[in-house]
């Protein structure tokens, strides 16, 4: 480049000489030093330098950019000769000097002393070893190096591990005051420049730095764990094989060879590790660090096999005779372990030279190449397969697993090498090609998916559960082979799929695939066919590494507004790893205000594992509802025995001992069968034994139509013997309308047919109890019906339903079934309609009336009110308004005095509460008419003007007691009783018995004056009446007050229609 670079120069000034010649003389001129650099001619070191100097020499001609050119020269004679960034090395340079630095570094490159590529720079390792001698002959090394320091490269940048190594190693061979700038390093520091020393060659520069530095910094030295990789110093001195340093480690300054790494392994098995021959002889031979008599060979052995350590494997075998091999286990082991890390030369020893295995034994052959395949050791593979070409021991199942085991480990070439060079598998077949593509994917192995759809696998087929490869992927959340057959194959449009594959992902839980379709644009807030976000999708599947990215990289919902809706969701789908997130780490919920919520929800879907977390946290299991009811009770009357079985065990919810049949007869009612079984089998509540407590749980279950519970206990549990009791059973199902018992029992073959002690069916029941149900189920299915009609001219069961008030049953048989035209037969109509009224059965009244033609003030109307009246049916009578007069005051006196007559209280309250016929703000009127009902006997009514109305003050002792009179002189046992036994403080002396003995007197036959007699007495002589008169409490009345046995100076004998003078005191 000189001669080449002079030649040019001198042509463009029209010069013609001879620069070959010229550059040969200036050769021979030059003092051509001695010296040898290794692995080169010594000779050709010579000329180089040589040239170097010619060079230099004419670069300085350049004036300040020559020298400018040098200082560069110089500095990267002691950085790595591969390449150091410009702007990296020389900051201060490049920054204050810019032009000059490239134009000084474009100068070097003309002389090819230098090459430039894309700012980095690099140079011969001959050019640096020139350059270096060139400064030691002019004295000038330690003023360059100290220089080179200044560029305060840090020891931690690996990029530049070269350079400082390089560095380092000539300023402690040329500088004295080494040791001033190493002990101003941190530990950490210290550490990392000595290894990089150790690591790159330089263990003279190393070694002496530790011969020279004090023991305490020693010390730190090594004692420091390096953080990046977990070994101390002296691991690191032992895996480079740096013996001396070792020994001086070791013997001079006493360090532990037994000190352990992060990983717990010593520098003796990381000497072994890294074929450090040179330590291992030495700790074996002269520390003892490790038996070789003991089973501990076998771990080195292994980990030297491992790694390849074929230097150390050959010393452990031959020269100590460590393994026998007559022992197929102790060799297969090591050969195994060499196979695994692709540790050819291990292994050929092992087999070529020791014998180790036949691999004519198919076993131990296709053991290998199993290991080979999956550990991706290609090598080796090709090793043993060539090793038996003509061998017939590999079938082709063994390398279609050979195959398998390569796409797990994303191994590629094995794959190329098994099909293209050996031509053992077709991955045209759809069969072969597609299993060992999803393999592959299944194993995130990328090479091999391309690979393989590279050399024509159909990406495009479905699999056998009609999956194409991108939705296995997908599924399987794969998502660089995603983004593969996405972005590189064009397998779908994501506009149009997008939100399809999102879905897919989610549901998945592949949040790389999600991550990335997201990326690319598909929207996350769009909802699909069920109007729910991808969000909400997440929440209710419990898919909360989706949840979490949603909310927190892309603010999917504001969680102070919307956050407790969130945690509900996930509360009622058991989302409990959703459920963690929202209230550990987003804390969206307020425990005091909205625990109880949250822990009803759960419960409510039975999400065990929300319970669980919430009842953690501090939710308070034991508080009630707005129904009065515990968590406990909701669980069992719904059968969530998941959460009562936690409840009790876990929480001591109850106590069964005390509670536990309780709680067993409130499971049997709700028809919670997982419960019962738990009460019954696990915690033993009740013994089934005992008939009472059978017959409770039957007789529950049978009210309730708890089917399962009723199945349980005859079937499983023999709690009722059908022969005896099974009608009993049937009939009480029936009475309460529980359809699927009676079905069953029936089924089980109980008599529905037979007559009951009272002489009734079992359809006579149902009817009676208005279980219409059964009813339909006894007439449609069973044919337990007869149309025939009775003397009246109706059918016999529509009477029994009528009596019965069976208002459903009613409706069935009219308009179902037909056993009567009410509209075609006005007279039977009537005559049912009456049958209802008699029978109380208001709703059944009220349903014939509707097809009754009632004209107002017709016979009939007025009729059927006044029977209503008397059957005391407020319901009809209120029902039946319209069709009386009730401003014909006449009239309204003969219902109120009807009513009277009949005790129809109901009946009193509507027509003077609702409809007003008697004034009671009107203290005549509505003493009147307590009167009246006094004198009727109507005490259903006098109660109701009493304590509902208030026309009487109790507190009126004077009131009560004219009262009392009055009912005594009406001879009306009913309202004397009532006063007698609600205000017994009245009866203080024999007065009112002898007013009473008195009015008998006169009418000895009076039996209802006998029944007051009788009734006063048995009063005055009650253990009450006599304890009171030995307290000596003091009787409401006076003894000496006289009872006028004239009642006209108390109550008249006035009607409601001729109101006469009260007595003044009432």
């Amino acid at each position: 480049m000189y001669i080449y670079q002079e030649k040019e120069k001198f042509k463009k000034r029209g010069g013609n000489k001879s620069w070959v010649s010229d550059y040969l003389k200036k050769l021979q001129e030059e003092n051509l030093p001695d010296f040898t650099l290794e692995c080169k001619d010594n000779h050709d070191v010579k000329i180089v330098a040589a040239t170097c100097n010619i060079i230099l020499k004419k670069i300085k001609e350049q004036g300040d950019l020559g020298i400018e050119a040098l200082e560069v020269i110089e500095i990267m004679a002691y950085l790595d000769s591969d390449g150091v960034f410009i702007e990296e090395i020389f900051p201060k340079l490049a920054l204050n000097k810019k032009e000059e630095l490239w134009s000084s570094i474009e100068l070097l490159e003309k002389y090819s002393l230098i090459n430039l590529k894309c700012g980095q720079l690099s140079t011969s390792k001959l050019v640096q070893e020139a350059i270096k001698l060139k400064l030691r002959r002019e004295g000038r090394e330690k003023e360059v190096l100290k220089k080179v320091l200044q560029l305060k490269i840090n020891i931690a940048d690996t990029s530049q591990a070269n350079s400082i190594a390089s560095i380092w190693s000539c300023y402690v061979s040329e500088c004295e005051e080494f040791l001033t700038q190493f002990n101003r390093f941190s530990n950490e520091d210290r550490n990392s420049l000595l290894s990089l020393l150790i690591a790159h060659g330089q263990p003279q520069a190393a070694e002496r730095i530790l011969r020279d530095v004090d023991d305490d910094i020693l010390k730190g030295i090594t004692n420091i764990v390096d953080k990046k990789t977990g070994n101390t110093f002296l691991h690191l001195v032992a895996a480079h094989n740096a013996l001396d340093i070792v020994k001086y480690l070791i013997d001079e300054k006493e360090v532990n060879f037994n000190i352990r790494n992060i990983y717990h392994i010593s520098p003796f098995i990381s000497a072994t590790c890294n074929n450090a021959l040179d330590v291992v002889k030495y700790l074996i031979e002269n520390k003892n660090a490790a038996d070789l008599e003991d089973s501990t060979y076998f771990t080195i052995l292994n980990s030297a096999a491992y790694n390849n350590a074929l230097d150390v494997i050959k010393y452990l075998v031959e020269d100590k005779n460590v393994i026998s091999f007559n022992s197929s286990y102790y060799v297969i082991s090591p050969l195994h372990n060499a196979t695994c890390n692709n540790a050819l030369d291990v292994v050929k020893y092992l087999i070529e030279d020791k014998g180790a295995v036949e691999l004519n034994n198919s076993y131990y052959y296709v053991s290998l190449l199993s290991l080979a395949a999956y550990n991706n050791a290609l090598s080796v593979m090709k090793y043993l397969i060539e090793k038996t070409e003509n061998s017939s021991s590999v079938s082709i199942y063994d390398i279609m697993k050979f195959n398998f085991l390569a796409a797990c480990k994303n191994a590629p070439g094995i794959i190329k090498y098994l099909t293209e060079e050996k031509h053992i598998i077709n991955l045209q077949s759809l069969y072969e090609g597609k299993i060992f593509l999803e393999v592959a994917a299944y194993n995130n192995a990328l090479d091999v998916v391309k690979y393989l759809i590279d050399k024509g696998v159909d990406f495009n087929a479905k699999n056998h559960n009609g999956e194409t490869f991108l939705y296995f992927s997908i599924m399987n959340n794969i998502s660089n082979v995603v983004k593969y057959l996405i972005e590189d194959k064009n397998v779908v449009d994501l506009k149009e799929q997008g939100k399809t594959l999102l879905s897919l992902a989610t549901k998945n839980n592949a949040l790389g695939v999600v991550k990335y379709l997201i990326d690319k644009g598909v929207d996350f807030n769009a909802k699909d066919y069920n109007g729910e976000t991808l969000l909400y999708f997440s929440v209710m599947n419990n898919i909360s590494s989706v949840v979490q990215y949603l909310i927190e990289d892309k603010n999917a919902i504001d969680l102070n507004n919307d956050g407790m809706a969130l945690l509900r969701l996930a509360a009622e789908n058991d989302s409990l790893d959703v459920v963690k997130y929202l209230i550990e780490d987003k804390n969206v919920v307020d425990f005091k205000e909205q625990g109880k919520t949250l822990l009803s929800l759960a419960i409510k879907n039975n999400t065990l594992g929300v319970v669980k977390c919430l009842i953690d946290k501090g939710v308070d299991f034991n508080a009630k509802d707005y129904n009065g009811k515990t968590l406990l009770y909701f669980s069992v009357m719904n059968n969530i025995s998941s959460v009562v079985q936690y409840l009790i065990e876990d929480k001591n919810a109850i106590d069964l001992n005390n509670d536990g049949m309780a709680l067993l007869r409130l499971a049997a009612e709700n028809d919670s069968l997982d419960v019962v079984k738990y009460l019954i089998e696990d915690k033993n509540v009740v013994d089934l034994k005992n008939q009472d407590d059978s017959k409770t749980l039957l007789s529950l279950a049978t009210k309730n139509n708890a089917l399962g519970v009723i199945k349980y206990l005859i079937e499983d549990k023999n709690a009722i013997d059908l022969n005896n009791d099974g009608m009993a059973l049937l009939r009480s199902a029936a009475e309460n309308d529980s359809l699927d018992i009676v079905k069953y029992l029936i089924d089980k073959k109980v008599d529905f047919s037979a007559k009951y002690d009272d002489d009734n069916t079992l359809l006579h029941v149902a009817i009676e109890s208005d279980a219409i149900a059964v009813v339909k189920y006894l007439i449609e299915e069973r044919k337990e019906i007869g149309l025939e009609k009775n003397p009246s001219g109706t059918n016999l069961f529509l009477d029994l339903a009528i009596h019965s008030a069976a208002l459903n049953v009613v409706k069935y048989l009219i308009e179902e079934k037909k056993v009567i035209d009410l509209k075609k037969n006005p007279g039977d109509a009537k005559t049912l309609l009456n049958l209802a009224v008699e029978s109380q059965g208001g709703s059944v009244a009220k349903y014939l009336i509707e097809v009754v033609d009632l004209k107002k003030n017709s016979g009939d109307a007025r009729a059927l009110f006044i029977l209503a009246i008397e059957s005391n049916l407020a319901s009809i009578v209120e029902y039946l308004v319209n069709v009386v007069d009730l401003n014909n005051q006449d009239d309204v006196k003969t219902f109120l005095d009807l009513a009277l007559r009949n005790d129809a209280s109901n009946v009193i309250e509507y027509l003077v509460k609702d409809k007003g016929v008697i004034d009671l703000n009107n203290s005549n009127d509505a003493k009147g008419l307590l009167e009246s009902a006094v004198k009727s006997d109507a005490l259903d009514v006098v109660i109701y003007l009493i304590e509902d109305e208030k026309i009487v003050d109790l507190e009126n002792q004077g009131s009560v007691k004219d009262l009392l009179c009055y009912a005594i002189e009406c001879a009306v046992p009913n309202v004397v009783r009532y006063l007698a036994d609600r205000k017994v403080n009245f009866i203080t002396t024999h007065d009112f018995l002898d007013l009473a003995q008195k009015k008998l007197d006169k009418d000895q036959e009076n039996a209802d004056l006998k029944e007051i007699v009788n009734l006063l007495n048995d009063k005055i002589n009650s253990h009450v009446y006599n304890a009171e008169l030995k307290e000596g409490k003091q009787a409401p009345f006076e003894t000496n007050d006289e009872i006028d046995d004239n009642p006209e100076t108390h109550f008249s004998d006035a009607t409601i229609d001729n109101q006469l003078a009260r007595s003044p005191n009432f």
